[in-house]
């Protein structure tokens, strides 16, 4: 079944994938897993379906699976890819609810998810959270929150945060740079 998905994953063919696992449930020796579940998850978000991710998650719970960390991180990076910014944050809320670790993972995702809805002030809530729960950002965290601030006209907190980056001993690029200038140069 890992073989058959590999593929799938890789060029974003969920459905394919979706019908795969289907299959591999009526007819096969082994029943799929959660990893083969994450698997489709992960074809989902690389072709920005979100809506098909999220969908997963009914048939897992009627497979009596336990969803982890990693199905729910894939779930949320599938909401954000496409800026599905409040199902990112209710795939969060799931985990806790579930007493499932909240990932750097997930909290990246749900981040970028914000930052492309230019929610500079959730993308910032979520970034002090990981801090209240010892989770070190990333630069992926940092530098999607100076995306949303700098989208917001936020520059004051875009420098603030490409500062953090810098202490931290994090490398910027290109991207990030340019970033903090722009949200200069609209304050």
């Amino acid at each position: 079944l890992n073989a058959s998905l590999a593929p799938l994953v890789a060029k974003g063919a969920w459905r394919e994938a979706f019908q795969l696992l289907q299959a591999s449930g009526s007819s096969s020796r082994r029943e799929p897993d959660v990893f083969h579940y994450t698997m489709a998850a992960r074809a989902c978000a690389k072709a920005a379906s979100w809506q098909a991710a999220v969908d997963m998650l009914p048939w897992m719970q009627r497979a009596s699976m336990r969803c982890d960390q990693h199905v729910f991180g894939t779930l949320v990076d599938a909401c954000g890819r496409s800026g599905q910014w409040m199902q990112a944050l209710g795939l969060l809320k799931e985990m806790r609810v579930q007493r499932i670790a909240v990932s750097l993972v997930a909290h990246s995702a749900a981040i970028t998810a914000c930052e492309k809805a230019a929610k500079w002030r959730v993308a910032l809530a979520l970034l002090a959270e990981l801090g209240a729960i010892r989770v070190a950002a990333d630069r992926i965290c940092l530098s999607s929150c100076i995306s949303a601030c700098e989208k917001a006209n936020r520059w004051q907190h875009a420098v603030v945060l490409f500062q953090e980056l810098k202490e931290r001993g994090l490398k910027a690029n290109v991207i990030l740079y340019s970033a903090v200038m722009s949200a200069c140069e609209k304050g």
